[in-house]
């Protein structure tokens, strides 16, 4: 246990490129508050820039820290956790990461507090299924990882160095080959007049009502791969974007044809989803598209697939500050920060 003087709380800060996300748990990673912001991007675009990623999260921090930290002691902070790349792997990289490992390393400098690092897919994972929700013992399982820029089966084993946690070891095992799901959920749903990112919205449409099917290809799953870029060709053409260039009035688009559309092609992913996990055993999924109520429910007779908590399929900074809690506490939660 820890004593009445001693820190209790670790702060999470991932910087995604659709989300600035802060997020305070204590000894046992139950989550005490967050804090989220989803980025601004334009009407009519399709996603931001790195540099206006990285720019927007800069500006969103003070508000963020502020509604956080309310009523909050800093003396109750015993280490910071922060997301600095988008997978566990030598090489990844993308800038948006720089804005909170900057924040985090400089919070915790400024308290004399360590700043642990860890990796946003590391934190999906942890975030949708913490260790606390797990089979005792559990140290390797599968997940899907599936969001706006990702689609991508994974065997994922727990790393320990002198036998202590020290996060996950990652290894790619299916996917998609060129986009990904949420990349066309986000495309197809821009091109119909949808706000970005689209998917709530689309799955929203899908769960409505009990619309007939689109003739659109279904996925084609070979070996847990798929290719995802002909497949949202043909969904524009069956739309009547016959050059699929988007340079078509979606608003001409009969409501009937575009809520079939939407319906096969969730039903598409649902699918496809299945058919890349079967066999796997125990297979989290993760990321924003995991969300889905309409993948979710098509899904659920399978007793191997695990789904978290809703709201936390998309990007946060609760998985990360859990790692964090973890390596700090480990399993006897005996607070130490030497």
């Amino acid at each position: 246990m820890t004593k009445a003087n001693e820190p209790l709380l670790v702060l999470g800060i991932d910087t995604s490129n659709y989300t600035t996300s802060l997020a305070l748990v204590d000894t046992a990673g139950t989550l005490i508050r967050e804090e989220r912001k989803l980025l601004t991007v334009r009407e009519g675009e399709r996603g931001l820039r790195q540099q206006e990623a990285l720019f927007q999260h800069v500006q969103n921090f003070p508000a963020l820290s502020k509604a956080l930290f309310a009523g909050i002691d800093p003396a109750a902070l015993a280490a910071v956790s922060v997301s600095t790349r988008p997978r566990p792997v030598e090489g990844s990289y993308m800038p948006c990461f720089t804005a909170g490992m900057s924040l985090g390393h400089s919070m915790a400098a400024a308290l004399g507090i360590p700043c642990y690092e860890f990796s946003h897919q590391e934190g999906h994972i942890e975030a949708a299924w913490p260790e606390t929700a797990r089979q005792k013992g559990l140290t390797q399982f599968h997940a899907f990882h599936m969001s706006g820029g990702t689609c991508e089966v994974l065997e994922v084993t727990e790393q320990r160095v002198h036998d202590r946690f020290a996060g996950y070891s990652i290894r790619i095992i299916g996917g998609t080959k060129d986009i990904s799901f949420g990349q066309v959920l986000d495309r197809i749903g821009v091109y119909l007049g949808m706000g970005f990112p689209a998917g709530a919205e689309m799955d929203r449409i899908a769960c409505g009502v009990n619309a007939s099917c689109a003739e659109i290809p279904r996925v084609k799953v070979q070996d847990r791969w798929i290719h995802l870029s002909g497949f949202e060709t043909a969904v524009r053409r069956v739309l009547g974007d016959r050059e699929a260039d988007s340079h078509v009035d979606a608003s001409a688009v009969d409501e009937e044809k575009k809520t079939a559309v939407i319906h096969t092609l969730l039903d598409s992913f649902a699918k496809a989803i299945g058919a890349m996990t079967e066999g796997l055993g125990t297979t989290l999924l993760v990321g924003g598209v995991s969300e889905s109520t309409y993948i979710r429910n098509a899904l659920a007779p399978r007793a191997d697939i695990v789904f978290g908590a809703q709201g936390m399929g998309r990007d946060n900074a609760i998985g990360i500050a859990r790692l964090g809690s973890r390596v700090l506490w480990q399993e006897n939660q005996s607070a130490s920060i030497n």
